[in-house]
C-alpha cells in the first residue's frame, strides 16, 4: 500500500538520493529486511525525518494503512504504535504492529512486527523485524544489537568524493 493518506502527503521532490541497498533474511519464525539510503546532503535527511518521521499525521497514516493492508490478507491489526527505542543516531524511532494472522490450522496467532528508522549524516536506515509474538523479548535484544551493528557501520563509513548517479528520490528503483 501507498503512504499517502489524505492528512499525510510527505514531500519528497526536495530530496536527492544518492544511494540506497535492500536487504532480507527470512530464517524459521523471523524475517528481517533492512534498507538504507544516502541523501546527498544531511540537511535533507534532517528534512526527510521531520517531513516524514515527525510528521503529526504519520502514525494514524501508518496504522490505516497497515489495517487496510491487513484486511485485505485475512489479518486483524491488533495495535500500531510508537515504542521506546534506544537513541542510538541522532535521529532514532521505533513503531510496533502487533497483528493477527489464521495459521495453517486455522488458528488466529499474534505476530509482531516493528519498524526501527535511523538517520545519521546523509544516512537514512529502516529495519522491520517481523517474529511471532511469544518471541517479541528476544526481538527487542536482537533488533537493538542489529541497530547497534549498522549504526557502528556508519560511524566507520566515510563520505565519497562525488556520487556516480544522482536522481531525485522517487526515481531510484529499491
Amino acid at each position: 500500500d501507498d503512504l499517502t493518506c489524505v492528512n499525510y502527503r510527505p514531500k519528497v521532490s526536495d530530496l536527492v538520493t544518492t544511494g540506497a541497498a535492500q536487504t532480507q533474511y527470512q530464517g524459521p519464525g523471523i524475517s528481517v529486511t533492512s534498507r538504507a539510503e544516502v541523501l546527498q546532503t544531511p540537511r535533507m535527511v534532517r528534512l526527510d525525518w521531520k517531513q516524514t518521521i515527525e510528521h503529526t499525521n504519520a502514525l494514524g497514516c501508518l496504522r490505516r494503512t497497515f489495517a487496510r493492508m491487513l484486511r485485505r490478507e485475512g489479518g486483524k491489526l491488533v495495535s500500531f504504535n510508537r515504542t521506546p527505542f534506544p537513541r542510538l543516531a541522532p535521529y532514532s524511532r521505533r513503531y510496533r504492529m502487533i497483528a493477527r494472522y489464521k495459521n495453517r490450522s486455522g488458528r488466529r496467532v499474534p505476530v509482531l512486527t516493528d519498524f526501527v528508522f535511523l538517520g545519521k549524516g546523509r544516512h537514512e536506515l529502516s529495519l522491520a523485524i517481523i517474529v511471532p509474538f511469544r518471541d517479541r523479548a528476544a526481538a527487542d535484544k536482537a533488533e537493538v544489537r542489529l541497530a547497534e551493528l549498522v549504526v557502528a557501520r556508519l560511524r566507520a563509513a566515510t563520505p565519497s568524493g562525488r556520487p556516480v548517479r544522482s536522481a531525485p528520490r522517487h526515481q531510484v528503483a529499491g
